[in-house]
């Protein structure tokens, strides 16, 4: 934990162990326990208010995901000032840019070593939500050129001439 906040009057949430929740720590893709269970915390779904407090207080996020994903919980953690730890291996870095560490998931050593960047060295929150602003930025005009390319607005078409939807005879 960063430590309290002044000012800050909302309540933390109670610390949870596995046990506590009913949940075990568990290997992702199989039903193999965790080798070191308490070392780790499941929790389940989380009213917004929790879930905001965990990103605002977290030394980091670890998001070592193994499938594509867009990668919502690095920006709301961005938007937070808290540092991700992201997989190298989807399109999350490019949407994260250079706010977030990317690993290899499937590298117990490349995780360690991001784990340790952030700690020894963590951005500080005012250039994360700065590269938050520069990803929202970069996706509002990928958005709008995409627009303009599916509605033909360009020089060579117009909405009124949609040169971009004509068949060549």
């Amino acid at each position: 934990s960063r430590g309290a906040r002044t000012g800050d009057s909302r309540e933390a949430p109670p610390r949870h162990s596995p046990g506590d929740l009913g949940l075990g720590a568990r290997a992702v893709g199989n039903d193999r326990p965790v080798v070191n269970p308490e070392r780790f915390v499941t929790l389940p779904h989380l009213p917004a208010p929790r879930l905001e407090y965990l990103y605002r207080e977290a030394r980091f996020l670890l998001y070592p995901s193994f499938n594509e994903g867009f990668g919502y919980p690095p920006l709301e953690a961005m938007a937070h000032g808290t540092p991700s730890i992201v997989a190298d291996n989807t399109s999350i870095p490019e949407v994260c840019g250079g706010a977030a560490v990317a690993c290899d998931p499937f590298d117990l050593g490349s995780i360690t070593v991001a784990v340790r960047t952030v700690l020894r060295a963590p951005p500080a929150a005012p250039e994360l939500r700065g590269q938050l602003a520069t990803v929202a930025a970069r996706q509002r005009a990928d958005l709008t050129r995409l627009v303009d390319i599916l509605c033909c607005r360009n020089a060579a078409a117009t909405p009124a001439t949609p040169a971009c939807h004509s068949r060549a005879a």
